[in-house]
């Protein structure tokens, strides 16, 4: 193999783009970074050489061995959830039409949230809630369910367009942290809206 990149087509997700950025650093690397074969004559110097240098292992029961690789793993399946694997297409649509009003980590876990239930059967108004209640989750079900009414019910298109206006015309353009629970909720809830439409129609 050589050193040449792997080609960027600009379809690949942003996951897919860090595993290939994990390829290029495995396979392309002329520099051996870590024996991961242990049969290999190498490897077993390298093994050997640990042993030696007595490597400070608690001396955990075995019981708190799997108390702790629980956490590990819990910690580990956090970290892999928060993941995106929202097309970048969806992610810079966001960025552009929210991104001067909502902080990018809020747009990312409602659309992280999106693309987790955009198949899921329900109601419309189920995905949207569920989509806000990921950064309003103090807010209660029942409010949210009275302000994703309008949403729920928007068609399409031009329709869905003036509801966005609407509604961005309703939520003071200030710094996300100053707007009211209600603001935030309405934001919220419009940006679950058009995130869901770029995602169906993708």
């Amino acid at each position: 193999m050589n050193n040449e990149s792997i080609p960027d087509n600009g379809l690949i997700s942003a996951r897919s783009q860090v595993e290939m950025e994990l390829l290029q650093a495995l396979c392309l690397d002329d520099q051996a970074i870590y024996p991961w074969n242990p049969i290999v004559q190498e490897s077993k110097a390298f093994f050997a050489e640990l042993e030696v240098s007595g490597l400070d292992i608690p001396n955990w029961s075995e019981s708190e061995v799997a108390a702790r690789s629980q956490q590990f793993f819990a910690r580990l399946g956090s970290l892999w959830e928060s993941v995106s694997l929202v097309p970048v297409g969806v992610i810079e649509a966001l960025e552009r039409q929210f991104a001067d009003r909502v902080p990018v980590a809020i747009l990312q876990a409602i659309a992280n949230k999106a693309q987790q239930v955009v198949s899921t059967p329900g109601s419309l108004a189920d995905r949207l809630i569920e989509c806000t209640q990921t950064v309003m989750s103090q807010l209660p079900v029942e409010d949210l369910q009275v302000l994703a009414r309008p949403f729920a019910y928007a068609m399409r298109g031009s329709e869905a367009d003036s509801l966005l206006e609407a509604t961005l015309s309703k939520v003071r353009p200030v710094d996300w942290t100053e707007l009211s629970d209600l603001e935030q909720a309405r934001l919220s809830l419009a940006i679950a809206h058009y995130t869901l439409e770029q995602l169906n129609n993708t």
